[in-house]
C-alpha cells in the first residue's frame, strides 16, 4: 500500500509509505501521533518501518485550561494538561487490506472525535470500513519517556 511515484527514467520508481502519508493527513486535522502506547512521536519524519501498521492518536482539548499547583503552598507553578490518548489505528488486520481498525479509549471520544476522523480517513483513502473498537470507557493520558532515544524509547529497555 505505498504510494508510487514515476520518475524520467521508467526504471526507477519512488515510494512512500502508507502509514508516512496517514500520519501526515491525521497531524493536519489537529491530532498528534503517538507510539502504540502514548509516547508523542516528535518528529514528523519518524515515521518509519516501526509505524507501517499501527500508531497512536493524541487529542489536545482546547477547551481544557491549565492547573495552577503550589509546592509547599509557597511555590507556585502552572501544570499544563497533558494530551489524551485516544487510540490506536492499525492499518491491516486478518489480512484484509481494504479495512482498518481503531483501538479506541473513551466512548465519548470515540463518538465525538473518532468516528469523524474515520470518516474523513475513509474518504481520503478509499478504505471501506474502518472498525471503532471501544476498549475503554475513559481515554488515557499522554505517557511521557524519559530515555535518550530520538523515537521515543524503545518501551522494552530499561
Amino acid at each position: 500500500m505505498n504510494t508510487e511515484t514515476n520518475t524520467a527514467d521508467s526504471r526507477i520508481i519512488i515510494t512512500e509509505p502508507l502509514s508516512k502519508r496517514v500520519a501526515d493527513f491525521i497531524r493536519k486535522q489537529g491530532f498528534a501521533i503517538a507510539t502504540e502506547w502514548g509516547v508523542k512521536i516528535e518528529i514528523e519524519t519518524k515515521i518509519d518501518d516501526r509505524w507501517t501498521h499501527c500508531f497512536g492518536i493524541l487529542y489536545k482539548d482546547p477547551e481544557e485550561k491549565p492547573k495552577k499547583r503550589k509546592f509547599l503552598w509557597i511555590f507556585p507553578w502552572t501544570q499544563e494538561p497533558r494530551s489524551k490518548f485516544i487510540g490506536v489505528l492499525f492499518f491491516k488486520e486478518k489480512n484484509d487490506e481494504n479495512s482498518w481498525h481503531f483501538r479506541a479509549y473513551g466512548r465519548k471520544e470515540a463518538n465525538k472525535i473518532l468516528n469523524p476522523l474515520a470518516t474523513l480517513l475513509s474518504k481520503e483513502f478509499g478504505i471501506e470500513r474502518i472498525y471503532i473498537n471501544i476498549i475503554e470507557d475513559e481515554p488515557r493520558e499522554e505517557e511521557f519517556d524519559f530515555s535518550e532515544s530520538e523515537y521515543g524509547g524503545d518501551m522494552m529497555t530499561p
